[in-house]
């Protein structure tokens, strides 16, 4: 098959750390809005772009290598890889009769060949294995040869769908508009037919399944869950929209949400399974649309104007209390080891609750992460200074809270 690729370069950018959420923000290199976000393992990935756009990265988004469709009126939207190797990405051209584009790759995406062009947009595409696949969108199409052919069958009163997930080849969901109402619907048998699970007025963006009988989906008003393999659905978060979810164990998950006043989107993680849920705010005003967690620490999120964030904590704080005992006085602690490669704790004494801010600095004096705490209760606390990201040399981390500032030196070898 022929590849639909016309220009590549290599783009380059640095790492920092935005304060108080776990999430390190991946310097923009792009403009373009970005729309999916998906790793095969902990270096290489793929980015989607509501562009004809796609960019790979193989060193864990450090640098990423652009791609470029030949028709540039083409929207990237879903990607899926059945295993290390073998994905596809969906799209559509813009322009009527929007016609769609479905793009796969054996070679982890270093290239990319046309499977499949029609009309209508394709907004999802889920893989059971390397020969079974599904897509929604305005149209629901099925493969059971790797995509080399695709079947159209749509759901009775059918009209666009969203969010799609498959357990196996036989059970799945679809979230999106049937008869006229935004609903969830699901089948049994591969897409032969299907029932409506629920219907309201909320938009269905992401569906996601921990096991055959709980799972969520995402849309307006919220996240809700089921634990009977949908036969009902409660609302467990409630905000004007959650856009995307990934959920990497079953206890474990992440969603974007939207908030439109203002108009904002977060990201929320749960470690119960849903029942409760915690805000990690990365103060950043460009809009979040996309979020992938490869395991319960490493995981990516993707928005508008280019905005690319990872984490490989879990997106918790790296400031983490080991003594509550009060000291007696600020203070802050050479690191150790030091040198160090690549990793090095940093510890500090905090006397009296206030603001505090952490940072670490190049020899140049440039910051590279700042961690910004409102109010740290007295006692010592403990960081974890990954510089797995950073040149070999000289830094200098500082401690601030009130009227106390301290600064010591660490150098990195590698």
């Amino acid at each position: 098959m022929k590849t639909k690729y016309i220009f590549f370069s290599i783009i380059l950018f640095n790492l920092s750390l935005l304060s108080q959420s776990g999430w390190q923000v991946l310097s923009t290199f792009t403009s373009n809005d970005l729309s999916h976000v998906c790793f095969v393992n902990q270096n290489t990935g793929i980015i989607t772009a509501y562009s004809p756009n796609i960019y790979r990265t193989s060193n864990g988004g450090l640098n990423w290598i652009q791609y470029v469709h030949t028709n540039p009126n083409v929207w990237f939207w879903g990607i899926h890889f059945a295993n290390e190797s073998t994905g596809w990405v969906i799209g559509y051209n813009l322009n009527s009769p929007y016609n769609n584009v479905i793009l796969s790759t054996t070679n982890s995406g270093i290239n990319w060949a046309e499977q499949y062009s029609g009309t209508g947009q394709m907004r999802e595409i889920y893989f059971i294995n390397s020969q079974t696949g599904f897509v929604s969108g305005d149209s629901f199409y099925k493969t059971t040869n790797a995509g080399n052919n695709w079947i159209l069958s749509n759901p009775q009163g059918y009209g666009s769908g969203l969010g799609i997930f498959f357990w196996d080849q036989l059970t799945g969901w679809v979230g999106g508009n049937s008869n006229n109402n935004n609903s969830v619907i699901k089948t049994t048998n591969g897409g032969i037919n299907w029932a409506t699970q629920f219907s309201d007025i909320s938009a269905i963006y992401s569906i996601k399944f921990t096991s055959l009988m709980t799972g969520y989906c995402a849309g307006l008003n919220g996240i809700r869950k089921t634990t009977n393999n949908g036969t009902n659905w409660t609302l467990c978060y409630s905000c004007n929209h959650a856009i995307s979810l990934s959920f990497p164990s079953v206890e474990t998950g992440w969603a974007v949400i939207h908030n439109s006043n203002p108009n904002s989107r977060k990201i929320i993680k749960t470690t119960d399974s849903g029942i409760s849920w915690q805000l990690q705010d990365i103060n950043d005003s460009r809009l979040l649309n996309y979020i992938y967690m490869l395991n319960v620490n490493t995981g990516w999120v993707v928005g508008d104007e280019g905005v690319i964030y990872k984490t490989t904590n879990g997106g918790v704080t790296g400031i983490q209390l080991v003594n509550s005992e009060i000291p007696s006085v600020f203070s802050l602690s050479q690191n150790y080891p030091n040198p160090f490669n690549p990793v090095t704790k940093i510890r500090f004494d905090i006397h009296s609750a206030g603001n505090v801010i952490f940072a670490i600095y190049d020899i140049l004096g440039k910051e590279i992460q700042s961690i910004n705490e409102n109010s740290l209760s007295p006692g010592t606390y403990e960081y974890n200074f990954d510089g797995s990201n950073c040149p070999s040399g000289i830094y200098f981390y500082r401690l601030s809270c009130g009227s106390f500032s301290e600064t010591r030196k660490m150098v990195l070898i590698k």
